[in-house]
């Protein structure tokens, strides 16, 4: 969205890529690359098998048409190129999973005016926590607990607790 706003021609570009048929937003076509990534490892794990099939064929004497050394050559560029596929995707789970963490933090702290921070990431949400605190009755009264339950939110950079509701 900040790229669309402050260029033009990136504008331009991704309003042209959501006419052309098949439409889609560009948000569908980031998706659609990234779910294709774990085909592409599958595809590279079946050739690898199929290669190593073919390499313990010509080790074992079989006839197999191909140029010597091609076998091993291929198998090599196809684990490269499986090795260059698993480093993206886990790249962009990594990528996905911290933008979801700045996103929430973001919006946890927006609620109890909690100043916001680029750099925060949300980690973890505790259950409900109860403070309990013994009341002293006054002009002669029953002595009662009284709870406050608070939920604790802990951060990258911090713990926000929040102010409970009070139960007798």
């Amino acid at each position: 969205l900040k790229l669309r706003e402050e260029r033009s021609q990136y504008r331009f570009a991704v309003e042209m890529l959501e006419r052309v048929p098949p439409a889609q937003s560009l948000g569908a076509l980031l998706i659609n690359t990234v779910t294709r990534l774990p085909r592409y490892m599958l595809l590279c794990r079946e050739i690898i098998k199929n290669l190593e099939k073919l390499e313990e064929a010509e080790r074992a004497g079989i006839s197999v048409p191909n140029q010597a050394g091609v076998l091993g050559q291929a198998t090599d560029q196809v684990t490269a190129a499986f090795e260059a596929v698993r480093d993206v995707t886990s790249t962009t789970n990594e990528r996905i999973a911290q933008a979801e963490r700045k996103q929430q933090a973001h919006t946890l702290c927006q609620t109890p005016g909690v100043p916001n921070v680029p750099s925060r990431e949300y980690i973890q949400e505790s259950s409900t926590m109860q403070k309990l605190r013994r009341a002293k009755g006054f002009f002669g009264g029953k002595n009662s607990l009284n709870r406050s339950e608070r939920t604790t939110y802990l951060f990258t950079d911090s713990v926000v607790v929040t102010k409970g509701t009070k139960k007798s």
